[in-house]
């Protein structure tokens, strides 16, 4: 096997074939070379633009390209509480390409983002908030007020309890909707069993909702 041609033989060669029209022999015998390595550069330099094949890494090429990735990202600072499949749907309409969990998930890990506990930041903190909930509600009599008790069930349509984030950073969240199914409960007693969206800063709209389906059994 013949030894590899040194930088100096491969500049050497590059330059007489970029600035002359040189023959492969003439070059070969300045270059102290073969004809046919002289050839092999010729033709790198004319597909590549340069004398050596550039190095285009090993393995399988990668499903998720970095313009996926970047989207993906961009993606991810909007809505960080993305679950794996919700990418996996992302990308399909971004890009009709399909990629497994498994990919995104060990492509996420690449880039040092990874899911953190998501700290919860109740809306009743704002006491902005909590007057303009008091200004609304003196609009009503007693008698009109149903109130739902505060049990409930977070599943996934509810609190997410994780987000996809830059590893040393911490996600806060604002406490967001959960699906309750209970009595509702007025002056007059028991109403119908009532199941809303809710959360723990919206009862003026919760009280909205169920006055409407509840009116009707209300006292004139």
């Amino acid at each position: 096997m013949a030894p590899h041609l040194a930088d100096s033989q491969r500049n050497l060669i590059h330059d007489m074939i970029v600035g002359s029209s040189h023959t492969a022999s003439t070059i070969a015998d300045v270059a102290g070379c073969s004809a046919r390595s002289v050839k092999s550069i010729r033709s790198n330099i004319r597909t590549f633009g340069t004398a050596r094949v550039p190095w285009n890494g090993g393995g399988r090429p990668r499903s998720i390209t970095p313009a996926m990735l970047e989207a993906l990202r961009e993606h991810l600072v909007e809505k960080p509480d993305q679950y794996l499949d919700e990418m996996v749907v992302f990308l399909w309409d971004e890009f009709r390409v399909l990629v497994t969990i498994s990919t995104i998930s060990r492509t996420l890990k690449s880039i040092k983002w990874s899911k953190k506990q998501c700290r919860r930041v109740a809306k009743g903190r704002n006491a902005d908030l909590r007057d303009y909930y008091l200004h609304n509600l003196s609009s009503y009599s007693s008698y009109q007020l149903v109130y739902v008790d505060e049990s409930g069930c977070d599943k996934r349509i509810g609190f997410r309890r994780s987000s996809s984030i830059t590893a040393g950073d911490i996600q806060s969240r604002i406490l967001c909707w959960s699906w309750i199914m209970h009595p509702s409960t007025a002056p007059n007693g028991l109403s119908k069993c009532v199941l809303m969206l809710a959360s723990s800063s919206c009862t003026y709209r919760h009280t909205r909702q169920t006055l409407t389906r509840s009116k009707s059994s209300l006292p004139s």
